[in-house]
């Protein structure tokens, strides 16, 4: 939701918890090579938890995005990582062939979706609007 100091993942406990994110990539031409492409979120406690990281696929407001209107989602699993990690650090997620299918316009550009599915516990990272350490998305690539 959007003002809040962290992002949740969280599939245990029937208080299920899911994210999303969103970045701009428009000045990244659409006739360019894509050569690696990471998503790092600043994970600030552990848990044993896997995430997925999936695509978007409709249109929603970061401040008017709830559990009962949000957005759809692609089934495809585009990465997953595991959330038992030493802490706090930003956690790498190579993203490259779902922020290829952005750029050549294969894919709509709605952003990520953050869902565990499977583990105990909470796992949170810092959002856009934590005092340090936001989500970053890093796109090398070449003309």
């Amino acid at each position: 939701m959007g003002g809040d100091t962290d992002i949740w993942v969280k599939a245990t406990g029937g208080n299920d918890f899911q994210s999303a994110l969103y970045f701009l990539i428009g000045a990244i031409p659409t006739d360019c090579t894509i050569y690696e492409a990471t998503l790092q979120l600043y994970q600030t406690d552990a848990k044993i938890t896997t995430v997925e990281v999936r695509r978007i696929t409709t249109t929603w407001s970061e401040y008017g995005i709830t559990w009962n209107n949000s957005p759809s989602v692609d089934s495809t699993i585009w990465a997953t990582f595991d959330g038992n990690v030493a802490v706090p650090a930003y956690r790498s997620i190579r993203v490259d062939a779902l922020v290829e299918s952005w750029i050549l316009g294969t894919n709509t550009n709605h952003g990520f979706w953050l869902i565990a599915t499977s583990g105990s516990g909470s796992v949170p990272f810092n959002s856009r609007d934590a005092a340090a350490n936001p989500p970053l998305l890093s796109v090398k690539w070449a003309p």
